[in-house]
């Protein structure tokens, strides 16, 4: 899946112009993830940074982009989601931080097939999530100075889309949990990612329905510090 030329523009002006102090970082991750029917690779990028940067308390931003499409039995269902926030870099690895949280939901009927005029379900499994968020992280290192591991939890509290109007819920945790391998301005890093909501509509196919709580699945990402 090819990156946006937008993200691979920075990642090389950040490996030309970057420092010798690390002040963010900027990169792209594929997630292998599991709708709890099918699997499909969602491809995102990410952009964190740190201002001002060596200090025990700075303030920092982070912006993750994504975007993902599952054959669910020939029905096509397409997912982005877009998130950013803003906090405080604190001692000893932690990050705790507020935003905003998006996501674009669409759902195409296979081929020969239309909604049902007198069910709910397209506007079901059409409808956008978004609310605030909070983040928080938490990243350390082993015995060698340049491998570590990562903890990430971000939760949209509340959900104001139109799942609401509906009688459903879409506020979710995500959770992810990582091992990282740093070089010099290089992080390489893999993981794993759960995300659960709170009560979204059951996908039907066939007569047969199947829950959309949640999403899970690896995860492999390359980061450029700058």
């Amino acid at each position: 899946m090819k990156a946006p030329s937008s993200i691979r523009a920075a990642c090389l002006a950040a490996i030309l112009l970057g420092a010798n102090a690390r002040a963010g970082e900027i990169g792209e991750r594929l997630w292998y993830a599991d709708n709890g029917q099918q699997h499909a690779w969602v491809a995102g990028g990410a952009l964190e940074g740190e201002r001002p940067p060596g200090t025990n308390r700075v303030a920092f931003g982070l912006l993750d982009l994504e975007y993902g499409r599952y054959d669910n039995e020939g029905d096509t269902e397409t997912h982005g989601r877009y998130a950013g926030a803003l906090g405080i870099a604190l001692p000893h690895g932690w990050r705790a931080g507020a935003g905003f949280e998006y996501r674009d939901i669409r759902t195409s009927l296979k081929e020969g097939w239309r909604w049902d005029d007198d069910h709910p379900e397209e506007r079901e499994r059409n409808a956008d999530i978004y609310g605030p968020m909070l983040y928080a992280a938490w990243e350390g290192f082993v015995r060698n100075p340049r491998a570590g591991w990562k903890l990430e939890l971000s939760w949209m509290c509340y959900d104001l889309g139109g799942l609401q109007d509906i009688g459903y819920d879409g506020s979710n945790v995500r959770m992810a949990a990582s091992a990282f391998y740093r070089f010099r301005r290089l992080t390489l890093r893999t993981g794993y990612r759960l995300e659960e909501f709170r009560d979204m509509p059951d996908r039907v196919a066939n007569d047969s329905a199947s829950s959309r709580d949640t999403i899970q699945g690896p995860f492999f990402a390359l980061g450029v510090s700058f």
